[in-house]
């Protein structure tokens, strides 16, 4: 399904971006990420809410870690994977 491709294509994104970078000759950083995931399925749904959407559970895999990504649900629990630790249900407040 769709869901689980963005949530695939997600990983890949965090898994690729961790290769060092040198940043100056003899300097190498890696790169830390927070993806935050909206689907449209709501026909209220529209760019601005899809947006902000995605930002909310950008900011809550920042809360929680960061390097990782979250999938935003509606009912305020959102499904989150941060790099090394495992998948989990998180209700923000």
């Amino acid at each position: 399904d769709n869901h689980q491709k963005v949530k695939e294509l997600a990983e890949k994104i965090l898994t690729d971006q961790q290769q060092t970078i040198e940043v100056q000759p003899g300097f190498f950083e890696t790169v830390a990420m927070s993806i935050g995931i909206a689907f449209y399925n709501r026909k209220e749904d529209n760019e601005i809410s899809i947006r902000k959407h995605a930002d909310q559970a950008m900011y809550a895999v920042k809360r929680n870690g960061k390097n990782g990504y979250a999938v935003y649900s509606d009912i305020g629990k959102h499904d989150i994977f941060i790099e090394g630790k495992t998948k989990k249900s998180l209700i923000e407040h």
